[in-house]
């Protein structure tokens, strides 16, 4: 946005970067956008926003998602759809900016899930 603002184009923009002018013109509408209206999840991966968005918790100020976020264990943010060990990392990493972390895993989240339409294990109650 820097350069735009300077006078570069988007054809030298893009050189300058390494990619197309196409690139470059999402590149810079996508900052202008930004710095029109930031919010405090915009440096959070696109799959974390998506989390934040489902679990209606983009609209909170940032440090009462924070807090919701903190009371899920590492296998419930990894249930999420979409959701990798990436943008596990950037939650893990964004809530330790506000002293905060993932639940423990409790014992029962630790065993194993049984599929419900398989047959039980030999001596397992039904």
């Amino acid at each position: 946005m820097a350069l735009r603002r300077s006078g570069w184009t988007l054809a030298s923009i893009g050189n300058a970067l390494g990619v197309s002018t196409t690139r470059a013109l999402q590149l810079v509408r996508k900052a202008e956008r930004l710095s029109r209206n930031p919010h405090w999840y915009d440096a959070l991966p696109a799959r974390a926003r998506t989390f934040l968005h489902n679990m209606d918790l983009a609209a909170r100020p940032e440090i009462d998602a924070a807090h919701a976020v903190a009371q899920l264990s590492h296998r419930e943010l990894m249930r999420a759809p979409n959701f990798g060990a990436g943008a596990c990392a950037a939650v893990v990493a964004w809530l330790a900016c506000h002293g905060l972390a993932l639940q423990p895993e409790s014992p029962r989240a630790l065993r194993p899930i049984r599929n419900e339409t398989s047959a039980p294990a030999r001596g397992a109650p039904v």
